[in-house]
């Protein structure tokens, strides 16, 4: 008995991750041909009890005893829509503290460069799917938008994911290293995974780092 439900679960989380690798395979043919363009990525981050809007427009984070390290391949598409060009991601994904699950994600980036008089950083947005080795403790919890958690719900172990990010150069404009902040964060979609205040945030910091 104790076995098959062993099998049954790796069984599940194999379907995950096929259905992850599906939703970004399309992708793979319209990636740059010159992969000396691609990055590895490597961040880390703090879970935040706070909603991505009261993060974005309050600066408002409210930590808790949970980590994420994250390593990741970036590539960067073919084409532009005016200043804006595109990228795909996909990232492996290690929780610690409270949380000690592991999390694949997959997905789509719109990058701005020369956000503001040309200067040397970018600001970039990232949509795509998360899938979660098991349900991830704290984001079961309901969160109200303005008081914070206030009871219990359940998550999923598939759910959106949104990235928001600026990056920049460490030394000069074509440097191969660039730091960034990111905020990492998986998404019910108001309700259309799961509970409309299910989800986590990360503020995370990292490196990008240009592969030869």
């Amino acid at each position: 008995m104790r076995f098959g439900l062993v099998e049954k679960k790796l069984k599940d989380k194999r379907w995950l991750c096929g259905l992850l690798i599906i939703s970004i395979w399309p992708l793979w043919p319209i990636c740059s041909e010159d992969k000396s363009d691609a990055n590895l990525v490597l961040y880390g981050g703090k879970f935040t009890d706070t909603t991505l809007l009261n993060i974005v427009f309050k600066q408002k984070t409210d930590y808790m005893d949970s980590w994420l390290a994250v390593a990741a391949i970036n590539y960067p598409l073919e084409g532009r829509l005016q200043q804006f060009s595109f990228e795909t991601e996909a990232q492996v994904v290690q929780h610690f503290g409270i949380m000690k699950h592991t999390e694949w994600n997959a997905l789509l980036i719109a990058r701005w460069p020369g956000f503001v008089l040309s200067l040397p950083f970018s600001v970039a947005l990232g949509e795509g799917l998360s899938v979660a080795a098991r349900k991830p403790r704290l984001e079961e919890w309901e969160k109200d938008y303005l008081a914070g958690r206030k009871k219990s719900q359940k998550s999923s172990l598939v759910l959106n994911y949104i990235m928001l990010e600026m990056d920049f150069p460490l030394w000069t404009d074509d440097s191969a290293v660039r730091g960034f902040i990111r905020i990492h964060h998986r998404s019910g979609v108001f309700g259309t995974y799961c509970p409309p205040t299910c989800g986590s945030n990360f503020v995370a910091y990292g490196f990008k780092f240009k592969l030869p």
